[in-house]
């Protein structure tokens, strides 16, 4: 029974989308949500899938309704915040006692996670206003909200001794999970190594609160594999892609068995950059060349996919990429043009660390869309502010697709209930920009 739960973890979510015109309409329709939410049966996958989209619902109505001056409140905005507050509260309650049972999903550490997601996220935007610190606060202190132990969580989970230890003894659980289920061969194949995950977490905790969180749920979060990839053991499909990449393609992927994939806004969760083959970068003139020196051998052992990962810069087979549940190749029309003038740069990122303020200014520290960013050369591509930082997500990267001068979609392949299925271009547009 447990299996088979953990087997349903991370399933698409019915859970609305935010976009709302009037603010208090969003409230009230993240709170109706909310409460359905409360009355129904969650998996161990949906409850924690449904309460992130939760969290970032409330996150962007408490956004708009405290960018507000306090002479602009009304009696119903307080109202409406209070119960959008309460209703997250009370599903975040549910999530700990489902996650931590152990007749349901028996995973406590992972829910004391989603816990310090959560929190966190709340003290490093909203309660960062001290507009809506104040207003908060009342909530907490009065009987009839039934918020009384809400402070006490609060600074509980965003105690920086306290998150420190909810991570360790995570790593040690899930493991031990992972092998319970036959998920982790080994630790080459996990892609877990416990004592190397809490070093990690020793060795960043010098940061102050938001980026220590920030980083240390990046390094747990993406180890944490509860199955296989849809598309991994599609060798019809790993042949497809294969025959449609040419030398600067961009790969994107989606790991919906990977618990980071939950805090990656978005679709897509990651992406690379396929390098070529040696006949192909021959014929280009591109493999002598001294400047393509740093890739050689890599793509001699068949490792002709480069990204930055967390743990640094990977090269990998596109037989080991394929353990996803969705894929697609988008190419830029601009370094197909030039493609001499990218590796140099490419080689420029491959002794950089990972960045996990995902902050697209920075040079010395970079995500996976950095590193395509700073690779490609003077192209403009979307972002977005998060947090106060300039941010490229993999859904950014995707959205060059949308002025077919800059680049086009080659191919993408999803897997609806977990039978890949080669998409159209309509829904490759669906997915990146889903408001039009």
């Amino acid at each position: 029974m447990l299996a088979r739960t953990l087997g349903l973890i991370l399933l698409a979510s019915t859970f609305a989308v935010y976009a709302f015109a009037g603010t208090s309409g969003q409230g009230e329709k993240i709170f109706a949500d909310g409460e359905k939410l409360m009355a129904s049966e969650e998996s161990c996958g949906d409850v924690i899938d449904n309460h992130k989209r939760l969290v970032e619902g409330s996150e962007e109505y408490f956004a708009k309704v405290f960018a507000s001056s306090e002479a602009e409140f009304t009696p119903n905005d307080i109202t409406v915040a209070q119960k959008v507050l309460k209703v997250r509260y009370e599903h975040l309650l549910k999530v700990l006692s489902k996650l931590q049972s152990p007749s349901d999903c028996n995973m406590p550490g992972l829910g004391r996670v989603v816990a310090v997601y959560d929190f966190n996220i709340l003290a490093e935007s909203t309660m960062d206003n001290p507009t809506a610190r104040r207003t908060i606060h009342s909530f907490t202190k009065a009987s009839d909200y039934g918020m009384k132990s809400f402070k006490e969580e609060y600074n509980y989970f965003t105690r920086e001794k306290n998150i420190e230890s909810i991570f360790k003894s995570l790593t040690r659980q899930e493991v031990g999970l992972l092998d319970m289920f036959g998920l982790a061969q080994s630790p080459e194949q996990s892609g877990i190594r416990s004592s190397t995950t809490i070093d990690k977490i020793k060795r960043i905790w010098g940061w102050t609160l938001g980026k220590g969180v920030i980083r240390t749920w990046g390094v747990v979060s993406d180890t944490l594999k509860v199955r296989h990839g849809y598309l991994r053991d599609s060798k019809d499909i790993r042949a497809s892609v294969r025959s449609s990449l040419k030398p600067l393609d961009i790969l994107f992927e989606q790991r919906r068995f990977v618990l980071s994939s939950l805090t990656i806004p978005g679709n897509w969760g990651h992406t690379a950059v396929w390098l070529g083959t040696k006949p192909e970068l021959q014929a280009m003139g591109l493999w002598d060349r001294q400047d393509f020196a740093a890739f050689r051998k890599n793509i001699e052992l068949g490792k002709n996919i480069v990204q930055m990962r967390k743990e640094g810069v990977v090269f990998s087979t596109l037989e080991e990429f394929m353990n996803l549940d969705e894929v697609a190749v988008m190419r830029v029309n601009k370094v197909q043009i030039d493609p001499a003038s990218v590796y140099p740069l490419m080689a420029e990122q491959l002794n950089k660390s990972y960045d996990f303020s995902f902050d697209a200014r920075t040079l010395g520290k970079i995500t996976c869309t950095e590193f395509i960013s700073f690779s490609f050369g003077d192209i403009k591509w979307p972002t977005h502010v998060q947090m106060g930082r300039l941010v490229i997500s993999p859904d950014d990267i995707a959205k060059l697709s949308l002025d077919s001068t800059q680049a086009q979609l080659i191919m993408y392949v999803g897997s609806d209930s977990g039978k890949p299925q080669i998409k159209t271009v309509k829904d490759w547009f669906n997915v990146i920009n889903p408001q039009n």
